[in-house]
């Protein structure tokens, strides 16, 4: 069952970027707003029914594919209670899983996640008390048009991360992931680092580009350096989600953001030569060394 007209009224909010930008404390400030982001949840407060049905690497080779699509209504279904429990549609889970496996896209937990990911969407129901809804998972970011098609009103916050601090990071997840998509050079060890920065201006100028393009003012941009340093940006955000009127809240979620101790890692290992190779993409993105 497809319902268009309930999409669109109850639009979620939705938190992408790259891994380890700092996505979880969005998703921490929506929780503190009694947002629904989903029910099976890791420690980084990634919607795992969103991860089981859409980071797929092997099966989505472009950014337009029916596949997308479907896995998108699924995933609405599934956070809305609302997917036929029958045995064809316990057929497409288990299929699911077994892609999973085949492919090893989650590499410590290679039989476990994907049984637990049908488990949970099979045991789950959907909490209609929370009127706001949405979630966080990095992986958003490279959804953003299909994402619109279903989602019209849906709000989106892209969080930034220094672009030195993800070179000298140990995230690389989606650039072994989607390196395909955006026709960059396979990783590896010796390259990882170099091609996290081609990654990086890829997928974060694209989805800005569609962000402003499709969404207008309901995409909004979040650095977490200036979330983690001050209430400027706090109040920016709590505005964007039109909750900037109450104090109540206010007060709730100031607390939440703090300066990382790995903010500007980068400066330790960079070398000067390296720096100013690399000072064009950082002022592109309004970072400064």
């Amino acid at each position: 069952m497809w319902r268009d007209d309930d999409l669109k009224i109850n639009s979620p909010v939705v938190v992408g970027g790259l891994g380890g930008s700092g996505t979880r404390v969005v998703a921490q400030i929506l929780q503190a707003l009694n947002y629904y982001i989903g029910s099976y949840l890791n420690p980084q407060l990634d919607n795992l029914w969103f991860t089981f049905l859409l980071r797929r690497p092997a099966k989505i080779r472009t950014f337009y594919t029916p596949e997308i699509i479907k896995s998108l209504k699924l995933f609405d279904s599934v956070m809305k209670s609302y997917w036929g429990k029958s045995f064809r549609a316990k057929t497409k889970l288990y299929e699911l899983a077994v892609e999973f496996m085949l492919h090893n896209y989650v590499k410590r937990s290679r039989y476990k996640f994907p049984f637990q990911a049908v488990r949970s969407i099979s045991h789950h129901h959907y909490q209609s008390e929370q009127h706001n809804w949405g979630w966080k998972e990095p992986n958003t970011h490279l959804f953003i048009e299909p994402l619109y098609r279903l989602y019209p009103d849906m709000k989106f916050i892209l969080v930034l991360r220094h672009p030195l601090d993800m070179m000298f990071g140990n995230n690389f997840n989606q650039l072994y992931n989607w390196y395909h998509l955006f026709n960059l050079p396979k990783p590896n060890k010796r390259n990882e680092k170099e091609l996290m920065l081609l990654f990086y201006d890829a997928a974060y100028s694209r989805a800005i580009h569609l962000g402003q393009k499709l969404l207008k003012n309901n995409f909004c941009i979040v650095k977490i350096e200036e979330l983690s340093e001050g209430e400027n940006e706090t109040k920016r955000l709590l505005k964007f989600l039109k909750t900037a009127e109450s104090e109540k809240y206010f007060d709730i979620v100031k607390k939440i953001p703090n300066r990382q101790l790995t903010f500007g890692r980068y400066k330790k290992d960079i070398t000067q030569a390296q720096y100013e190779q690399y000072e064009p993409l950082c002022k592109k993105f309004n970072y400064n060394y």
